[in-house]
């Protein structure tokens, strides 16, 4: 079927369920007989209809009423900026490139590690390790325990790679 004939269909089917808010079909109203979505039927066996059972779009009279659904602000960091500068150092090595660090031996002071990373990439490494002090301050004015736990994990004297439990806590 070519896309053209698939979209006029697809929105015509759409067009023809009309769900303006209530989400009932004109045609069958809340409780159809066959549901269709996205190309599978969807329903049971009649045997488990009971009188209980009831299609989703229809309220209770004993369900309660909530005045707000979503409660905005959950984040535990409340800056926006401090949580985006805060991705960007714990989310190190994403880009395209990698460090590969060679075996140097310290009879070799004139060997370097070998870098296969882009001008961008290097770029991008440098910018993250510049964020590392101000986002450690920023930590650190919320709760001193947090800021001393970030630079334990990803300062700039962080000797290994964090643990993922470490990222994720930070992440979040």
């Amino acid at each position: 079927m070519p896309e053209a004939t698939f979209r006029a269909v697809w929105f015509a089917y759409v067009n023809l369920q009309d769900f303006r808010g209530d989400m009932c079909c004109q045609r069958c109203g809340p409780s159809p007989q066959d549901v269709i979505w996205d190309g599978v039927t969807v329903g049971f066996n009649g045997k488990h209809l009971l009188p209980s059972l009831h299609p989703p779009t229809i309220s209770d009279d004993g369900a309660p009423l909530r005045a707000n659904n979503y409660i905005g602000k959950q984040q535990i960091l409340q800056d926006a900026k401090l949580r985006r500068d805060l991705r960007r150092v714990v989310q190190r090595g994403k880009g395209k490139g990698k460090r590969r660090d060679a075996v140097v031996s310290d009879d070799d002071e004139d060997s370097e590690p070998i870098v296969d990373k882009s001008d961008a990439a290097i770029k991008a490494e440098v910018e993250r390790l510049k964020l590392i002090p101000d986002v450690f301050v920023r930590l650190s004015r919320i709760n001193e325990g947090l800021g001393l736990l970030f630079m334990e994990h990803f300062g700039l004297s962080a000797e290994a790679v964090a643990p993922k439990v470490y990222k994720k806590l930070f992440l979040q």
